[in-house]
């Protein structure tokens, strides 16, 4: 089984007579279950007719992850499929939580705020929805809501739960 890992990914299909005909009229078709979910264009890359390259583009970034295949089709006729698994990225769960709209409000002296930053994988991981107080005391004046820290706002809206990765994830959505 071939896996294929992003949208941008050059995949090579190899294999006997994958097309007889000029390049400009070969097709990949995506399958899931033997149905067709979509096709594309491809560049073949050997004169003899037994390899075809491609990048997924667009087609992959509208599929979901899964098991998919794929079969090269020309005017004349069409491969045998070729099963492949895609491993779509995942976004990960930092960057969920900022999507989300959390902002966590800290300062690395304060112990609970540094057994949280622990937690979610260490200072430099959460930076993109940590604000460190010490260092930002304007705008955690401006923006906090609470006199302690931690305080983790969502959408702008005090949080007021745990404070652990399994509750973010739960409140949020966002896979750990």
């Amino acid at each position: 089984m071939l896996e294929w890992g992003g949208v941008n990914d050059w995949i090579k299909i190899y294999g006997r007579n994958l097309y007889i005909t000029p390049r400009d009229s070969l097709q990949v078709e995506f399958l899931k279950n033997g149905g067709m979910v979509g096709t594309i264009g491809v560049r073949s890359t050997r004169t003899d007719g037994t390899a075809v390259r491609f990048k997924p583009g667009l087609m992959g970034e509208n599929i979901s992850g899964g098991e998919y295949q794929i079969r090269v089709i020309n005017q004349d006729k069409r491969s045998n499929t070729i099963d492949f698994k895609l491993l779509k990225d995942e976004i990960s769960f930092i960057d969920c939580l900022e999507k989300e709209g959390v902002i966590i409000y800290s300062t690395k002296t304060c112990p609970a705020c540094a057994d949280l930053a622990r937690e979610l994988g260490g200072y430099e991981k959460i930076e993109p929805i940590y604000v460190d107080c010490s260092e930002e005391s304007r705008l955690c004046n401006r923006r906090k809501l609470t006199n302690y820290v931690p305080e983790i706002q969502i959408e702008g809206e005090l949080y007021e739960g745990p404070r652990t990765s399994h509750d973010l994830a739960k409140i949020t959505g966002c896979s750990l």
